[in-house]
């Protein structure tokens, strides 16, 4: 029986760079990697949305919130603690934005801008497929491919406008990417790279 304190795999810190550049959601995250044993490994992470440039493009919009992140992988083959992968992914999703709406007032006697908040929960299982190697001589850095497929439910919800309002077409763009308020259950693609830095654990004394 192997027990956590002979696995000889180091601890990875690793983050997915193209978050912090995405127009669509600006994120920060942090992931680690723990090794369980030779073949078995946890990989926990979390993820700050700060942002985004093309849903909170006006003075007062925002767009925030977190996402929660967490597989369990099994390594085919490691060497050196690094190697190839098959996972089962979780994450968990919960993101707020306020965003201006153009309504109609009073029955249509006048036109007015709306701050609304707009709400998207979402959770999702995938099968994720890696392969984890180190890029330097010294087996600190390591660089992460990886893509995956699953399935993702989203409950998306939107505060009520006031009595006497009713909204009109955005007219801020030709169309909308944004989904009406309801549960959407669909298909989730999982593509990205995680870089990352590998915790060295001492040799033991004798």
């Amino acid at each position: 029986m192997i027990g956590f304190a002979q696995v000889k795999s180091p601890v990875v810190l690793k983050t997915t760079p193209w978050g912090y550049v995405n127009p669509f959601q600006q994120t920060g995250d942090l992931f680690v990697d723990i090794p369980l044993s030779t073949h078995w490994g946890l990989e926990l992470g979390a993820v700050w949305v700060a942002n985004s440039l093309v849903f909170a493009r006006y003075k007062g919009e925002t767009y925030k919130g977190y996402k929660l992140k967490q597989a369990l992988k099994y390594y085919f083959k490691r060497t050196d603690g690094v190697g190839t992968y098959l996972s089962l992914a979780l994450k968990y999703h919960q993101i707020h934005y306020d965003r201006y709406y153009r309504v109609e007032r009073q029955g249509g006697q006048y036109t007015d801008w709306i701050l609304r908040r707009r709400a998207v929960v979402a959770w999702g299982a995938s099968v994720k497929f890696g392969t984890q190697q180190y890029i330097d001589s010294k087996k600190r850095w390591t660089m992460e491919p990886f893509m995956g497929l699953g399935v993702r439910r989203k409950k998306i919800s939107l505060q009520a406008l006031p009595l006497d309002a009713a909204q009109q077409f955005d007219t801020r763009q030709f169309f909308s990417i944004l989904r009406q308020p309801g549960i959407y259950l669909g298909g989730d693609l999982l593509v990205g790279i995680y870089l990352g830095y590998t915790l060295k654990r001492k040799a033991p004394r004798r």
